[in-house]
């Protein structure tokens, strides 16, 4: 019997073709806007402009949260393992969770966990969240997954800046972008900046 499988898309213009892409919600739908948590106004927030901006990225967004909500942690992992099998281009060296919206509960993290899990020497898996209330308490992190907290540690800690201070920085967009840069893609305890754009 078939069943739906996995939506994803791979890379951007900053995260590069070795990374596939997968969202649990949309940026319209992120719980920490809705909570009043994420450190990046709603005009600056990327992912919100381009749902905006485009048609296709709210939808698919939308789709890519259904299916992550319908398929298993087990199912998902085997789709990536899939994708990364079939690439004949650019290895897919890293998958990132939520490119647009953030968890929703622990029950989205612990999927996140599940899969990280599942897919340790297949690919590393990353992610970005502005839920300090879901994370504030101990809580088990794969050991294949980094977690960047925007604005706090968890892995990392990821600062949205208007001025550079001393220690790492994001090469962002304009400074190449994340294809071959591993700042946020290992446990450091960095805290690593970025410029607001």
């Amino acid at each position: 019997m078939n069943r739906e499988r996995v939506k994803y898309s791979i890379g951007n213009d900053k995260v590069g073709p070795d990374t596939i892409i997968i969202n649990m919600t949309s940026a319209h739908d992120c719980p920490s806007l809705a909570l009043g948590l994420c450190q990046v106004p709603v005009g600056k927030c990327y992912a919100f402009r381009d749902e905006l901006r485009w048609k296709d990225p709210l939808g698919s967004r939308r789709e890519q949260a259904r299916l992550w909500d319908l398929l298993t942690a087990e199912e998902i992992a085997d789709d990536i393992r899939g994708i990364v099998s079939r690439r004949r281009s650019t290895p897919i060296k890293f998958v990132r969770f939520s490119e647009s919206g953030d968890f929703r509960d622990l029950a989205d993290v612990d999927k996140m966990n599940r899969i990280a899990d599942l897919l340790a020497g297949t690919v590393r898996c990353y992610t970005y969240t502005a839920r300090h209330d879901l994370f504030g308490e101990p809580i088990r992190i794969s050991a294949n997954l980094v977690v960047n907290g925007s604005g706090f540690m968890v892995d990392n800690s990821f600062q949205v800046v208007s001025e550079l201070q001393r220690g790492p920085r994001c090469r962002g967009k304009v400074g190449g972008g994340c294809y071959g840069c591993m700042l946020c893609k290992a446990k450091g305890g960095k805290i690593i900046q970025e410029i607001l754009r």
